[in-house]
């Protein structure tokens, strides 16, 4: 039922009314959710009390200004105020005119004339006229915060109309002050709230990160007991689950001989107050062991002193294999650069000392023969007292001497010439980087890779060669000599050394549809089936730690799949293992083999020719110049800039033998010299080569087309390459 406004009521009837409207006040606080509904609200209790037809409920802001919290609906009906300056109506009044006063004083004030009133200041154009005013102040406390505006009641106000809002202001007061609590409670609860749930899904996150970090995570107190762990620090020590490390000293996690270092750097840590990382060997519950890289880190307590250890470590025993891999395939690399330069420097020497003997061996029956012919003629003419000097050089020729003779001789020959096998090996294995492409023969591939590996075989097994007549493939020699070697290597090492009669090891080739296959079986101890479909990722090995580097499978199948063709496995555990290589005869990757260089002419150019040799090492200069000396004449030269002073004013020769590499000025480079000079000699060059050279004189000297001949060489080589120059320009 609507409460009639303060009249003409008695006292009773003017408590009674002040009661209710109190009563409404609190009663409609609980409905009004925001400190400006309740405002509002209390607003309309007190137009209602008092019949006012508009009015205002203002606050002092920090900056001693006005801030309007409630203006009645009607108030703002009745403005005419533009809306763009209606604002100062609303927020950072100036303290002056009625309500001014009001707050200043801190007094109620009324007057049914408020034009008249000492105070006012006139209103903002648009601005309701006032007929009478009401204000009274709120107050918490001693202090004022604000005030309560009240106009234009039909009859004006009375002392009662004030004494009635003035007891109203302090309910107002209490429920605005009640509500802001509420309202900053409520915001405080719903911002803890969200703390809690941020706070919630951060330790949702941290305890995901710790249960699938791949990482062991322990948590200990300053004595190294484990208070909290994740699974894997479980897994990785061989504990069932987390809950099971809680309480151990995670010191005795760690292997015998590192549990003395790890004491005094935990003491160190919490001296210093620094983290501390560094490796460690762990030990498992079965007694294995694993390296693992350990970080640890103090953890404050609520005192901000040390309260704990967080440790963090990861098994990096893969880690350091691989390391330790990469490691032995960079020396094996390193290795291979230093055969390159150990072959080039044993032919230089092969080269002299394989000339000079083997012209021994030619001459030196010669040479037996010319005297056997003297000590008959001289047997027949001599006088008597020559027959002691015969007597002694017959009897050196009857006890076979000359035979012995010759014999040193050729086997030092054959001798020289394993050598010279032996260094082709090395040299072919020395540069399975070049990817040029030639047509190999796969026997001959085999038998350089069996002959590299007859160290390793000879004590754990017997060849056996089956060597079909197969076609040649086009490849890259040192490459393809490299699988070979790996597979022969492997077959080795699956045999158990003391038994090498009764194990085997065989190498067989045949040809079939086109395709070459190349087979290495032997009776080792076979391959798991769960190693075999691993056998060819990189890094993975069945061999001890230090034995193999886990590369070469993998790397022979890349080199195999590069030509087209394909490695199957057949094995068992006990029953050894067969590789088949399949390579086509005419692989995916195929490059155009070198067009053969220009037939020499059939018959052999007459007289002696002009031979230039040009080489650093003076001794195969030498050398070259007996085999061709008996022929040609020959000048020397031992070094690059010598020919090239040479030639400054000498150009009257047939051919010129060079070496690849010299010091001061490379085969290569004085070939573009001559070029540039006279390009009709440059045409008559032989390059006499040792193998060490770049990738870049490589392939000057596949496409030069010049006659190469290789040291060591045979002298029927020289006199060959030299008479096919001499040939080919007559």
């Amino acid at each position: 039922m609507e409460r009639q406004p303060l009249g003409g009521e008695g006292p009773g009837q003017a408590a009674s009314s002040l009661l209710h409207a109190i009563n409404a006040v609190f009663r409609r606080a609980g409905a009004c959710e925001t400190e400006e509904e309740l405002a509002r609200t209390c607003l309309a209790v007190a137009e209602e009390l008092t019949g006012s037809s508009f009015g205002f409920i203002g606050e002092l802001n920090d900056e001693g200004r006005v801030d309007s919290i409630a203006i009645s609906d009607n108030g703002w009906e009745a403005c005419r105020m533009p809306e763009s300056e209606a604002p100062v109506l609303i927020r950072d009044m100036l303290v002056r005119g009625l309500f001014g006063e009001v707050l200043q004083d801190g007094s109620s004030l009324v007057t049914n004339d408020p034009v008249e009133h000492p105070a006012a200041v006139g209103l903002p154009d648009g601005h309701p006229a006032l007929t009478c005013f009401l204000g009274v102040p709120l107050r918490l406390g001693d202090e004022v915060i604000g005030m309560i505006g009240l106009a234009n009641r039909p009859g004006g106000y009375r002392a009662e109309h004030r004494e009635t809002v003035e007891a109203l202001s302090v309910a107002v007061v209490e429920a605005l002050m009640r509500k802001r609590a509420e309202v900053r409670l409520t915001q405080k609860t719903a911002e803890l709230e969200r703390v809690n749930q941020a706070l919630a899904q951060r330790e949702e996150i941290n305890r995901t990160l710790v249960e699938t970090s791949p990482d062991g995570i322990v948590y200990t107190d300053l004595n190294g007991r484990i208070i909290k762990a994740n699974q894997q620090a479980a897994e990785l020590v061989g504990f069932p689950n987390a809950e099971a490390l809680e309480g151990q000293d995670g010191v005795e996690l760690l292997a015998p001989f590192d549990r003395d270092r790890a004491r005094p750097a935990m003491a160190r840590m919490e001296d210093e107050k620094r983290s501390h990382g560094q490796r460690y060997t762990l030990q498992r519950t079965d007694g294995t062991t694993f390296v693992a890289e350990v970080a640890a880190a103090l953890v404050p307590g609520s005192d901000h002193r040390p309260a704990g250890f967080i440790t963090i470590f990861r098994d990096v025993s893969d880690e350091l294999e691989v390391q330790a891999r990469l490691a032995q395939s960079d020396r094996l690399v390193s290795i291979g650069m230093m055969a390159a330069g150990v072959a080039h420097e044993i032919n230089n020497l092969l080269t002299y000392v394989l000339n000079n003997v083997e012209v021994l061996a030619q001459d030196l029956p010669l040479v037996l023969d010319a005297l056997s012919w003297c000590r008959a003629h001289i047997a027949r003419n001599a006088p008597a007292d020559t027959a002691d000097v015969l007597g002694h050089v017959g009897g050196l020729l009857d006890r076979g001497l000359s035979e012995d003779l010759v014999d040193s001789a050729t086997e030092a020959v054959d001798g020289a010439r394993r050598v010279q096998h032996i260094v082709r090996d090395m040299k072919m294995f020395a540069k399975v980087d070049d990817d040029s492409f030639v047509e190999v023969p796969i026997n001959a591939a085999l038998e350089s890779a069996i002959n590299i590996a007859h160290g390793e075989i000879k004590r754990r097994a017997r060849l056996v060669k089956d060597l079909g007549d197969v076609p040649g493939i086009f490849a890259s020699e040192g490459r393809l000599c490299q699988v070979f070697l790996n597979l022969l290597i492997n077959a080795a090492q699956a045999i158990v050394e003391g038994d090498a009669l009764g194990n085997e090891i065989l190498v067989r080739t045949w040809a079939d549809a086109g395709d070459v296959f190349a087979e290495v079986r032997d009776t080792g101890c076979g391959i798991s089936t769960e190693h075999r479909g691993r056998l060819f990722d990189p890094f993975f090995t069945t061999k001890a730690r230090g034995v193999g580097s886990g590369l070469g499978l993998a790397l022979s199948q890349n080199i195999i799949k590069e030509y087209g063709g394909s490695i199957e496995v057949h094995s068992a555990p006990g029953e050894g293992s067969r590789f088949i290589v399949r390579l086509p005869r005419s692989p995916v990757l195929q490059k155009e083999p070198l067009p053969p260089p220009p037939a020499a002419e059939q018959r052999r150019p007459s007289g002696r020719g002009r031979i230039l040799v040009v080489d650093d090492e003076p001794s195969i200069c030498a050398a070259l110049r007996r085999v061709l000396g008996r022929e040609h004449d020959v000048v020397e030269a031992t070094s690059g800039l010598a020919a090239q002073a040479l030639l400054e004013d000498d150009v009257a020769f047939d051919v010129i033998l060079r070496a690849v590499v010299m010091p001061d000025l490379s085969g290569v480079d004085l070939h573009h010299w001559i070029a540039e000079r006279h390009e009709d000699l440059a045409g008559r060059m032989v390059f006499v080569t040792g193998g060490a050279y770049s990738r870049a004189v490589r392939e000057f000297l596949r496409q030069s087309g010049h006659l190469r001949v290789a040291k060591p060489f045979q002298p029927s080589d020289i006199l060959s390459a030299v008479e096919q120059v001499r040939g080919r320009d007559r």
